[in-house]
Parts: C-alpha cells; structure tokens; sequence
C-alpha cells in the first residue's frame, strides 16, 4: 500500500500512534524507515528471482509509487541501481 502511514498501521492493530512510535523509539529505526526497509528488501529478493516483472512493477508491487524514488532509494541503500543489482545477480546466476 503506498498510503501506508502510521496512523492506518495505528488503527490496523487497534493502538495509538504514539504509542506504536513509543514501541520503536528504541529500536535502530523508526516505524516508517522498517517499514520503508521491509520494502527495498522484498523488492531486492524479487529482483533477483528470476520472475518476468520490470523494475517498475516490483517497485509498484511494494509499495513504492514512483520508480524512479525507488531506484534512489534502492542505490542509496545497496549501493547499484536496481538494474545493475538485476544484471549481476543474473550473471552470477548462470
């Protein structure tokens, strides 16, 4: 869901927003950046399957609902594009 916020987790799970932040104040990242983690991750494996989607329909798959944020987000994070990330995991797969 790209829409996914703090307060629709909130009412998701019956708590109140702050509180749900009260859970991760302790924790190495905040709500939205675990969140925002979970995401890259999921789309990281799905990019390394060998599963027909593009980049954009993984991206959008996850929640991300501009291809072209995800592709920084996903460089800032891994450190290669989602292409290049694809292109190497291709070729070590062979």
């Amino acid at each position: 869901d790209p829409e996914l916020s703090v307060a629709k987790i909130s009412q998701a799970v019956g708590l109140s927003p702050r509180y749900l932040h009260s859970l991760f104040r302790d924790e190495p990242l905040h709500l939205m950046q675990w969140v925002q983690e979970r995401r890259l991750q999921r789309c990281k494996l799905e990019l390394g399957s060998a599963q027909g989607w593009t980049i954009a329909q993984i991206a959008y798959a996850y929640g991300f609902n501009d291809a072209a944020h995800f592709s920084r987000l996903f460089q800032k994070r891994f450190g290669r594009s989602p292409r290049e990330f694809r292109e190497e995991n291709r070729s070590t797969a062979r």
